[in-house]
């Protein structure tokens, strides 16, 4: 896992292995999470613990596993269609400033998730962003300009 995952991922917390030999997942827990991170890469091993009926997964082979880490409470998220890119790839989403009318904003982005994407700063909860439309605002707005 990668150092920014630490604070959310604990021994205990449930797994869901899937792999390209196998259409079904396989279903597990984190058993330890090591004290010290690897220094090229960031990153801190963990041992997970995995049913295995018939033996299938095998030593060495590559897997995909998804903790299950818990949710983050009070969160303002909008949908992923709303999150736009400037020239320098900085995100930003249009947000409405009166009937009919959107401001361009920047926004920090967090986590993104089941079509949504968590915004840490740029907007506040109530506010109300473009959704699907962004992208027609971001066309329309570059013509103006």
């Amino acid at each position: 896992m990668y150092q920014g995952d630490l604070a959310f991922v604990h021994s205990g917390d449930e797994v869901v292995v899937q792999t390209d030999a196998y259409p079904t997942s396989f279903h597990g827990k984190i058993s330890f999470v090591s004290a010290a991170l690897d220094p090229a890469t960031r990153t801190l091993q963990a041992r997970v613990v995995v049913d295995n009926p018939g033996e299938k997964l095998k030593r060495d082979m590559y897997c995909t596993v998804t903790v299950t880490a818990g949710s983050l409470v009070n969160v303002v998220a909008v949908p992923n269609t709303s999150v736009l890119r400037d020239d320098n790839n900085q995100p930003f989403v249009y947000v409405a400033s009166g009937s009919n009318q959107f401001g361009r904003r920047d926004v920090e982005l967090g986590e993104s998730q089941n079509g949504r994407t968590q915004i840490l700063k740029g907007i506040s909860p109530g506010e109300r962003v473009a959704g699907d439309g962004s992208l027609f605002l971001q066309f329309a707005n570059s013509l103006q300009h």
